[in-house]
């Protein structure tokens, strides 16, 4: 059934004692936090000692890889002496700020427009937290500071399989650029009877057999690492698939051979370092390819998280399909007799294709569009299909809600949840990184949408979500 997501992501254990001192002799204003943090992690930097009648201003502070400086700043009000930024809505909060999610998706470069926060390749940081107690004079009473290292790996290996390209992968994946480490690290599976596509293997370093996750990216063709460094520190195999510019294959999804995904199952559920147990995420096209995938009759996989998929098979240009099945492309919806303006639109100064998607599927002709749809019945396993209403790059709330009723109308056995997140837009994967460039980065063609608040907030609740159905599935 379709519901709104409401959970939280994990806490951090053990606060750390600030690393400042209080000023103003008066008060004595603590800040706690914790010295490391996992991404995924909800941090709970807390501020005690603080007087009745006083605000606590809290900046946040951040330096990216680059050297860029990020900055984030809120007003707070001490409930029984206390600020807690994982509890506490700030009083200059408006409607667009999660309620509550600390500072993190706020923050946004001290110069320049907002952007992606760069990462390499995971986006590990440096927070610098200071509170600042004022009284209702607008007096500086006290302060104090804190500081967490953010990281995305913990008792984790990493290796590099197969040759080819590898990036940054930011925040959602757009380009790609740089090379491969060929071969970090020396665990996880590596020598197989099934010869591996080329990707990124994450692996626990802890006694195994661990269940395994293969992971698919978008049409960007940066491979997943922060989804699969973040699972490896959850005790999963994971595997950053990478299917596009490498191996002879396309730089960009037309015509990539179904066989490459599959052949990453196949390995992952052969190999003795994991149970056998093997789940399937895809975001964007990769979410379209994670569905298409799990439907094939010769793939086994025991879940499946979609994170802003599409149940249509759309044309990649002009008529040509993204995937092929044994040599021969699948079938595909029609592109729209009309001109290439006729759909535009624009959100955050980038296209807004949600309308040219619909359009593509009205423009099929029912036969052709029953052979380029998704045969959801034929999945067979549990499916967690995540969606944003604000989605401006394609309708995958509308096919969300097509999955639920193609399940409902065949009397389907498997587990199948839409989880819907409003005001939110494409493409959520971890939490831990500044959302405030949505709905469009300054570079972007296409939009991405979505409120940088709700986006955080769907963004915190859906990477939670995603390790649950994996858990409860896998392990």
């Amino acid at each position: 059934m379709t519901s709104e997501d409401t959970g939280d992501g994990d806490e951090a254990d053990g606060q750390r004692p600030t690393d400042g001192t209080e000023t103003g002799g008066a008060a004595a204003v603590r800040l706690d936090g914790p010295e490391t943090l996992l991404a995924d992690e909800r941090a709970r930097p807390r501020a005690t000692g603080v007087p009745d009648g006083t605000t606590v201003v809290v900046d946040l502070t951040a330096t990216d890889h680059t050297g860029q400086t990020w900055r984030a700043s809120r007003r707070y009000r001490p409930v029984d002496g206390a600020v807690d930024l994982a509890a506490h809505d700030p009083v200059d909060a408006d409607e667009t700020d999660p309620s509550p999610a600390g500072l993190a998706w706020a923050l946004a470069p001290v110069d320049g427009d907002p952007v992606r926060f760069p990462t390499a390749p995971h986006g590990d940081h440096e927070r610098r937290y200071r509170a600042v107690v004022r009284d209702e004079a607008g007096r500086e009473v006290a302060t104090a500071t804190t500081t967490t290292t953010v990281v995305h790996e913990r008792g984790v290996t990493h290796r590099h399989v197969g040759g080819g390209e590898d990036a940054d992968d930011g925040d959602e994946p757009s380009e790609r650029s740089g090379r491969s480490d060929g071969g970090a690290g020396t665990s996880g599976p590596s020598e197989t009877p099934v010869e591996p596509p080329t990707g990124h293997c994450y692996s626990p370093t802890g006694d195994g057999p661990h269940p395994a996750v293969v992971l698919c990216h978008g049409s960007g063709g940066v491979p997943l690492r922060r989804h699969a460094a973040l699972l490896a520190s959850r005790g999963y195999v994971a595997f950053a698939l990478q299917y596009l510019g490498v191996d002879d294959l396309p730089e960009t999804p037309v015509e990539v051979p179904l066989s490459v995904p599959r052949r990453a199952v196949r390995w992952l559920r052969a190999h003795p370092a994991t149970t056998g147990s093997v789940g399937l995420y895809g975001v964007s096209m990769g979410g379209q390819l994670a569905a298409l995938l799990a439907s094939e009759p010769d793939v086994s996989v025991d879940a499946v998280v979609v994170d802003s998929g599409s149940l249509h098979v759309f044309p990649a240009g002009g008529d040509t399909a993204p995937w092929t099945r044994d040599g021969e492309p699948v079938a595909t919806t029609a592109v729209p007799d009309a001109p290439p303006d006729r759909f535009a639109s624009s959100t955050g100064g980038a296209s807004d294709r949600r309308t040219a998607f619909h359009a593509m599927v009205a423009a099929t002709d029912r036969e052709r569009r029953r052979a380029a749809t998704i045969s959801a019945e034929q999945i067979r396993t549990p499916v967690l299909w995540l969606s944003g209403t604000d989605d401006a790059t394609w309708p995958a709330t509308a096919a969300g809600e097509a999955l639920l009723a193609r399940c409902d109308a065949r009397d389907v056995t498997f587990p199948v949840d839409h989880r819907v997140y409003h005001d939110a837009g494409h493409a959520f994967g971890p939490p831990g990184l500044p959302t405030t460039w949505r709905p469009a980065g300054p570079d972007d063609r296409v939009a991405r949408g979505g409120t940088p608040g709700a986006h955080a907030a769907g963004r915190q609740t859906a990477w939670a979500a995603t390790r649950t159905w994996f858990d409860d599935a896998l392990r």
